[in-house]
């Protein structure tokens, strides 16, 4: 079983990789097992292995000029992880875009991902506000 350690730091290099965007797919990448599964929301088809992943990841960034993932809170048991986060991304057509939820994390004994399930409610609130470049994504939000 993974250390408490391991498992927030998969976490924290998972939202650091999402904030750096299209620059850190080879560490978002490596961030995985080769055969981990990604379901992302709950009852969507998975992404199955890292290729599936990386095809997730690649959609996302690329329909986003800027992307920030804030951890709200964070839990850290028995080698999985619950993620309360905010995520706000801005189009390229300057419309930000918010939503909220929780990813659950099964980390392995080397510290990768093996599972990740998203579960949010797939409503993105809308606005036109740019993102604030002081954002900083380690940052604990209230």
């Amino acid at each position: 079983m993974p250390t408490d350690e391991q498992v927030r730091q998969a976490v924290t290099s998972y939202v650091e990789a999402w904030n750096v965007g299209v620059a850190a797919r080879p560490a978002f990448m490596a961030l995985f097992t080769a055969d981990a599964r990604h379901e992302d929301p709950v009852g969507s088809p998975p992404n199955l292995g890292r290729d599936a992943i990386g095809a997730f990841f690649d959609a996302i960034v690329s329909t986003s000029e800027r992307m920030n993932l804030q951890v709200r809170e964070l839990y850290v048991t028995a080698g999985e992880a619950a993620l309360v986060f905010r995520v706000m991304r801005q189009l390229e057509s300057g419309r930000v875009e918010t939503l909220n939820g929780v990813d659950v994390f099964r980390i392995d004994d080397d510290g990768r991902i093996v599972s990740l399930k998203a579960y949010v409610n797939d409503d993105w609130t809308t606005g036109e506000a740019p993102l604030n470049d002081n954002l900083d994504s380690a940052q604990v939000i209230q």
